[in-house]
């Protein structure tokens, strides 16, 4: 007969046992089992071994699938409402922020107005050649006249916005403001030269006298050298009035805040470039918040502040900052060293590093950073952890 080979030991162990049973039979008197019977058998069950183990794999690959369309599902609804908190605190944000110390806001409406007025200008500055044509003079004149009541309300607005806008922005608005004056009145001049025996050229009910180019000079001279002195008692009145302390344009310097300056006031320290700056509290004299503007290469110590930090535009600068929240924009290579009641927020940053203010610190969310502008689910690449090796403690005591 055929040779059958055997491939596993299992089968040869079932075919022996077969055997022996079927031998056992006989000698009993009862029914007979051939050799191919057996095999037959044996084939069976190892068929069925088979058909199990196919049906089990396919049971837990089935399972697999559903396990892993089951975390894409929780994945998706993790993206969804982390997008959905994200857009939900800038809207937050966005409520509650003071639209009027936007610095880009003021001057992207500070644009439109000067444009706006220079189209005035223009239209009423050119001078018609024929005298008979009156009704059209009159237009121009009340364009120049339009364009000279802008401008006050952009010089006033100019003033109301001096406290938090950059002193080099607001005399620079201001010069604008001047410039403007002094063309549109050139324009009157010009058309009530050009008209002759038409009507005179008024602004507000006020007849334009034709002065000397001497004069001219002089008032725009005076004017200019007006702005600066405007738009800084402007800011000092502001901060007296808000209780403000600024320290701003310095470089180099090692400058103490003391807690009787800052307690209860909003601290600003802006424009500052390898200075080292230490804002004192003192028991329960505290400053209410702190903004850092503009600093290159400063180490600043704020430990202990009653409200908010907030920080724009910051370069190579170390911070040791207590506080209720920490909001960060625009910073590059930067250490903080914070105690936090909520997690820091950093937005438009890169490189910045974090750790504890101290070295044991209980309630302290200094490492739950938040980025704005990164909204995959793995660790945003923007910020990290400064290793124990690595950390000054020395220098906040």
């Amino acid at each position: 007969g055929t040779r059958r080979v055997f491939p596993s030991a299992r089968r040869r162990w079932a075919l022996l046992l077969l055997l022996l049973r079927s031998q056992k039979a006989r000698k009993r008197g009862g029914g007979t089992m051939s050799f191919s019977s057996s095999l037959l058998l044996v084939d069976e069950e190892e068929e069925d071994n088979k058909t199990s183990k196919n049906a089990s794999s396919s049971s837990s690959l089935l399972l697999e699938r559903k396990r892993e369309k089951m975390l894409d599902r929780l994945r998706e609804t993790e993206r969804l409402r982390k997008q959905k908190r994200d857009a939900s605190r800038r809207e937050h944000d966005a409520k509650n922020a003071d639209p009027t110390e936007n610095v880009e806001t003021f001057a992207k409406a500070f644009k439109e107005v000067v444009e706006d007025i220079e189209r005035d200008i223009i239209g009423g500055s050119a001078a018609g050649r024929r005298v008979e044509r009156t009704e059209e003079e009159n237009e121009r004149n009340d364009k120049l006249e339009n364009a000279l009541t802008k401008i006050a309300v952009l010089r006033e607005r100019v003033a109301k916005s001096a406290y938090f806008l950059p002193k080099f922005d607001a005399e620079k608005s201001m010069k604008t403001c001047d410039a403007l004056e002094k063309k549109a009145r050139e324009g009157g001049a010009k058309a009530e030269a050009s008209g002759k025996k038409t009507k005179k050229f008024s602004f507000a009910a006020k007849m334009v006298k034709k002065k000397t180019g001497d004069e001219k000079d002089s008032r725009s001279s005076a004017s200019a050298s007006s702005s600066a002195t405007v738009i800084e008692m402007l800011q000092k009145k502001h901060r007296e009035i808000n209780s403000l302390v600024v320290c701003e344009n310095r470089d180099g310097e090692k400058i103490h805040l003391t807690s009787e300056e800052c307690d209860g006031k909003d601290v600003t320290i802006e424009r500052l470039t390898r200075c080292k700056v230490t804002i004192e509290s003192l028991q329960n004299r505290k400053p209410r918040s702190v903004r850092m503007r503009n600093l290159v290469e400063c180490e600043i110590k704020a430990t202990d502040i009653d409200g908010s930090a907030y920080v724009e535009g910051m370069r190579d600068t170390i911070a040791f900052i207590g506080s209720r929240q920490l909001r960060i924009h625009d910073a590059t290579k930067c250490q903080f060293y914070c105690r936090v009641a909520s997690g820091p927020i950093i937005e438009k940053c890169e490189g910045v590093e974090f750790a504890p203010l101290s070295p044991r610190e209980e309630d302290n969310l200094w490492d739950k950073v938040e980025d704005f502008g990164w909204i995959k689910q793995e660790k945003s690449p923007n910020w990290s952890v400064i290793e124990e090796k690595d950390r000054k403690y020395s220098k906040n005591r």
